[in-house]
């Protein structure tokens, strides 16, 4: 083997490979569920991290149990509703932690309905909340990241699939994926990385009796691995596209599903 051979073939570890530390993650809904789990494997991991969501005791919690274990976060109240606190909470995270590097949009509303039975004013809260902010929250961490920059949108297979009876949700992830890779496009030139996680089913406090129940069997027997996903199956994912493992990914999707897309 000659000393270029070597050269090629000399491996970082991976933790190097995986390292966020330094990294400024701006973390949407992080007070529960898949938000508050990706607040705390990245400030595991070194990052300084800031929580989002309405609820200001539940995002509190999130903080508090990431700093007991030695990491840096802080939580900022957010609206998604209101457009208008965009661009202030930017400035606030900024102020408190420095410029956002890497951006999970992960915050978002469920909206069952078939296409039939859904109001216009339920279609319209369902995608001004799951599409309309991310897009603004997007463009806003866009307008002020530097080059070698992350957005990791959180889709849903319902967003690429097709499936009944959640018509607006399933519609507004679709169009969160679609933007996903738009940006990533229009984003490239500036060193800035848009991918997608589309997560299946994943048990969280708030459909844990139901995935609990032998009702949840019409779900789970669809899922080619067998389970319903749990909140740290997407660790690596998270991980993956925060860090500069994925330095040369952008406008992929990816599903964590069990293979449950195969089905559908």
């Amino acid at each position: 083997m000659t000393g270029g051979d070597e050269a090629v073939f000399k491996a970082e570890s991976a933790q190097q490979v995986f390292n966020v530390s330094g990294q400024t993650v701006l973390i949407t809904g992080g007070s529960s569920g898949l938000g508050r789990r990706f607040a705390e494997v990245l400030a595991g991991n070194g990052a300084r991290i800031a929580v989002t969501g309405r609820d200001m005791a539940a995002l509190s919690n999130t903080v508090e149990s990431i700093r007991s274990k030695g990491g840096f976060a802080e939580a900022f109240s957010l609206e998604l509703a209101d457009t208008d606190q965009i661009k202030p909470l930017f400035d606030k995270v900024e102020a408190v932690l420095g410029p956002v590097s890497v951006l999970v949009n992960n915050a978002g509303v469920a909206g069952p309905g078939e296409a039939l039975d859904t109001n216009f004013a339920k279609w319209r809260q369902v995608l001004a909340i799951n599409l309309d902010a991310q897009f603004l929250i997007a463009q806003e961490a866009a307008r002020r990241m530097s080059s070698g920059s992350s957005i990791i949108n959180i889709s849903s297979i319902l967003g690429i699939g097709v499936t009944t009876g959640d018509v607006a949700y399933s519609v507004a992830k679709a169009g969160l994926t679609q933007l996903s890779q738009i940006m990533a496009l229009e984003f490239a030139s500036r060193g800035i990385r848009v991918n997608t996680i589309a997560p299946g089913y994943v048990v969280t406090g708030m459909n844990e009796v139901f995935f609990s129940s032998e009702e949840s069997r019409i779900i789970t027997d669809r899922i080619p691995l067998g389970r319903v996903g749990q909140v740290d199956d997407l660790d690596g994912v998270i991980l993956l596209l925060a860090s500069r493992a994925s330095r040369f990914m952008t406008g992929a999707v990816i599903a964590v599903d069990g293979g449950h897309l195969l089905s559908l």
